[in-house]
């Protein structure tokens, strides 16, 4: 099992553009080749608040147990706007993104 020092963050990770909002999501992984199995993580709010942060702790403990995980921001609910299925596309994106990443962390750009 890797130490703690022994992972990688980065955060503020973009990983699409929907509607001029660039996306960005915080990425946690294991040092080494690899392959690392991973997860997408979606902060809780109701989809009107709440951010990838929220997995501050998290991102980390998994990483030291061999998982990568990606937090992705996705569009807020704004009155009228990134109403449903917008989270849904935010959130296929990040899948899409780390699927072409993986298992080459280093292809995923600073944040």
């Amino acid at each position: 099992m890797p130490e703690p020092h022994d992972i990688e963050i980065r955060k503020n990770v973009e990983f699409g553009v929907h509607d001029d909002v660039v996306l960005t999501g915080d990425y946690y992984a294991p040092l080494g080749a690899g392959p690392y199995p991973a997860l997408i993580a979606l902060h809780g709010g109701g989809w009107e608040r709440g951010t990838a942060e929220g997995y501050q702790y998290w991102g980390p403990f998994l990483a030291v147990r061999g998982y990568v995980l990606f937090s992705n921001n996705y569009r807020l609910v704004e009155a009228t706007r990134n109403r449903y299925p917008a989270a849904v596309h935010d959130t296929r994106a990040a899948v899409q993104f780390i699927r072409t990443k993986q298992p080459h962390s280093r292809q995923i750009p600073n944040g």
